[in-house]
């Protein structure tokens, strides 16, 4: 299945009160760094009252993600609590912003995995088989992009 089926599956079943799903098991097809994109989407467009927003996500961790969420409690998830973010400003984080800092503290990649990353995908950027030229240079311009926030 392509990696886009994938994203698509897990976004077509979000919805303003469901948020996207992710699993660490399957980082290779729905990055961690798409899926928490997705998650702050999902959170400026729900209806649903901050408190409850971390549960709501923390209920659509599977695999090891799940257990993290489960040791953190439900009790902090809804209240939050005060902790350093990656930076190490501390500050009252609401359940969401502490479940997705402690996630990325797991899971997200290290800047130079991210910086070698963006850099292979440009310097191997080809043209796909039938695809049209405005495909192609939207493609283009969206790799350009994201080696251009990743290498600050």
């Amino acid at each position: 299945m392509a990696q886009h089926d994938i994203n698509d599956m897990n976004l077509q079943m979000a919805s303003a009160r469901i948020p996207p799903s992710w699993c660490p098991e399957n980082e290779r097809r729905y990055s961690f760094r798409r899926w928490r994109q997705d998650v702050a989407l999902w959170a400026a467009a729900t209806d649903m009252d901050v408190a409850r927003q971390g549960a709501a996500v923390a209920l659509r961790l599977t695999g090891e993600a799940k257990k993290l969420a489960h040791a953190i409690g439900a009790a902090e998830l809804v209240a939050g609590r005060v902790m350093a973010d990656e930076n190490g400003v501390v500050a009252p984080r609401t359940g969401l912003e502490m479940l997705i800092i402690m996630l990325s503290r797991q899971y997200a990649a290290l800047t130079q995995e991210e910086q070698l990353h963006s850099i292979s995908t440009i310097m191997g950027f080809r043209r796909k088989g039938l695809e049209s030229t405005d495909e192609c240079v939207a493609r283009f311009e969206l790799a350009r992009h994201q080696a251009e926030t990743h290498i600050e």
